[in-house]
């Protein structure tokens, strides 16, 4: 290559030919070319959405011709801007070819740019394409200039405009992503115009810097086939429309796809939200997740994905949460318990995916509550379960009934062979009290018979209105007697309970079952609590607690400090003959009939229990209130809760 034929090689520059600038003109180079990258950086933050599609590369195309010709324009308004004593005319043929280098380092830095995160990598390659490809559109369109004027170029200016180009345009594109990549509350265009406005100065730098390390030399006129300003102004005037035709089509497009997706996101039916995937802060929130949660907007936009839900689920939730699966790629992640503001529960199917967010990765959520149809198919569950014990219960009450009938016949017969004894003996007679021992062992007897002939329902309870204070102070001494020294009766009793409809007999056998059940929990004692309590619970109590039941109650609630009930005994605990205690000490018909009493009574039971936190048993009794319907006894009170 002769070196002398393109370099200041034994020329002065001092000679060369003067050259002044149109400042206008020097101005309207660096519009187009704010005007280009404008237009070039709003494509690349729609491409980062698509992947893979026709569509990407249709934006592809619309970018790099948007950044390509618009450097184009720029070069020929600034050539023209510096003005010379020198006819200029250009070659059609390269002055078209110069176009290609600018178009095609645009598209692929536009290619590695449109990611949803910009590495020092992809900064530094995106950066070198923009500047090579503006200093090769630079000097291949100085090439196609034919003038009289001998054209030479300024080595060490020639290599500094190509290190320009690299620089400027490294530096604008990682200003964009600085600007770009922050939030301006109630400006978000200014974003991307400032970005535009740094990369159309970087772009009409570096070209400005390639042509002040040209120099000419000598001038005679030369009468060429195109002049300078006839090829400039034409090429600048029909490219600046194109390029904001392509702009204003670009942001209308963008614009009109945001508003589509913010009325659709704002607007759908379902609970909606979007999280940054780094710090898992919520982004935006629609009107139905602020009306299912109770939060609004801003208090949305303060919490983390974290706040709603529980501890427990906290794993679960960073992994779903940041993975970087396809864009848009929603999948159901399963049924998640969500927390709203004032601490309800929601059965919520989450639906998720990978979005790009104001340039940040992040995920969109969508909720479908299906907090009704859980709670349908817990009810069914409950029902099924009631229908599985009434069949037990069925079973065992048809042979319980035989067994206390046989019974029966055999107690009243030593009964009345014992009072026939008594009336022939003197009443002096040392028997008389041997016998009367032998009766009263006998009416415990019929009293157990009687009680097992009301759980097998041969006997129907006997209700009647009984005030729940009083059954309990003068059962308080039976149910001491009934605990060992080291095991602490602590009985409280509201005085202004309500007065409850209940079969006596039941009451107290169910209250001494439960008592004896906590004594036997706690060998080494303890602390065993009894206290009943007027409760009220409204529709809303039972939305929130399905396991309630709405109206008026009487609540007994039993207490003890043992070891508590593992959830494996509290799935079969009421079951007929089920216990856990050594043979020869429990029947397993205690509970069983304590939730008969209960069932009969049209009331509820509950069970709370934790290893190594003793157990709660509540029932829940229908109070006598004025104007107030009782249930009845054929009411479904569900199968006993256990939590």
């Amino acid at each position: 290559m002769n070196f002398e034929s393109y370099f200041i090689v034994g020329l002065d520059s001092a000679h060369a030919l003067p050259a002044a600038y149109n400042y206008w003109l020097v101005a309207a180079s660096y519009v187009i070319a704010t005007i280009a990258s404008f237009a070039f950086l709003r494509v690349a933050g729609r491409i980062v959405e698509l992947r893979h599609s026709v569509q990407r590369m249709q934006w592809l195309a619309v970018g790099a011709l948007a950044l390509g010709g618009g450097i184009w324009s720029m070069h020929f308004v600034a050539i023209l801007a510096r003005q010379l004593p020198s006819a200029v005319s250009y070659d059609p043929l390269i002055t078209a070819i110069s176009v290609v280098p600018a178009v095609l380092a645009a598209g692929v830095a536009l290619q590695v740019m449109a990611q949803p995160a910009m590495t020092v990598g992809r900064l530094l390659i995106a950066g070198a394409l923009v500047g090579a490809g503006i200093g090769t559109m630079h000097y291949t369109g100085m090439a196609a200039i034919h003038t009289d004027a001998l054209v030479r170029h300024d080595p060490i200016l020639f290599v500094l405009s190509l290190v320009a180009a690299v620089v400027f345009a490294i530096v604008a594109l990682q200003v964009r992503f600085w600007i770009g990549g922050a939030a301006v509350p109630y400006v978000r265009g200014l974003p991307h115009v400032a970005a535009a406005a740094i990369l159309g100065f970087a772009v009409t730098a570096i070209d400005y810097t390639a042509m002040a390390s040209t120099h000419y030399f000598g001038a005679t006129v030369l009468h060429g086939v195109f002049s300078i300003q006839f090829s400039a102004v034409v090429t600048a005037g029909v490219t600046l429309i194109l390029l904001l035709a392509i702009s204003i089509i670009t942001s209308y497009c963008l614009w009109r796809g945001e508003e589509s997706f913010r009325y659709l996101f704002a607007k759908n039916p379902m609970a909606m939200w979007v999280h940054d995937r780094k710090t898992y802060r919520i982004m935006e929130a629609n009107e139905a997740a602020c009306a299912a949660y109770g939060y609004n907007s801003e208090e949305f936009r303060r919490i983390t994905i974290f706040d709603l839900h529980s501890v427990e689920d906290r794993a679960r939730v960073a992994e779903v949460a940041t993975r970087t699966d396809q864009q848009f790629d929603m999948q159901e992640r399963g049924l998640w318990q969500h927390f709203t503001k004032n601490g309800a529960v929601i059965d919520s199917v989450v639906i998720t995916g990978s979005v790009t967010f104001y340039r940040k990765p992040a995920r969109l959520v969508i909720i479908k509550d299906v907090t009704r149809q859980h709670r349908a198919e817990t009810r069914l569950a409950q029902v099924e379960a009631i229908l599985r014990q009434s069949q037990k219960l069925e079973a065992i009450g048809q042979l319980t009934s035989g067994i206390a009938h046989d019974f029966n016949n055999v107690l009243a017969i030593i009964i009345a062979k014992l009072e026939g004894i008594a009336d022939e003996l003197p009443t002096d007679s040392p028997l008389q009290k041997k016998i009367e021992s032998a009766l009263t062992a006998s009416d415990r007897g019929s009293d157990l018979v009687s009680r097992l002939m009301m759980f097998a329902r041969r006997r129907p309870p006997e209700p009647q209105e009984l005030s729940v204070v009083a059954l309990l102070q003068e059962f308080a001494s039976l149910l001491s007697s009934a605990l060992s020294s080291r095991v602490r009766l602590q009985l409280e009793v509201g005085h202004d309970l309500p007065n409850c409809r209940i079969d006596r007999s039941g009451f107290e056998t169910a209250i001494l079952n439960l008592v004896v059940n906590a004594r036997d929990a706690m060998p080494d004692g303890g602390e065993l609590g009894v206290t009943a309590r007027s409760r009220v619970f409204a529709a809303a109590d039972v939305k929130a607690q399905p396991e309630l039941r709405e109206g008026n109650w009487v609540e007994i609630a039993v207490r003890d400090t043992g070891s508590g009930i593992s959830p494996e005994v509290q799935a079969q605990i009421f079951e007929p003959f089920f216990t856990t205690k050594a043979e020869g000490k429990g029947t397993g018909l205690g509970l069983v009939m304590v939730y008969g009493f209960v069932q009969q009574s049209g009331g509820f039971l509950m069970l709370r229990s934790s290893m190594g936190e003793g157990t709660t048993f509540l029932l829940y009794l229908p109070a006598i209130v004025a104007g107030a319907s009782l249930p009845t006894q054929e009411d479904p009170s569900g199968p006993p809760v256990v939590a």
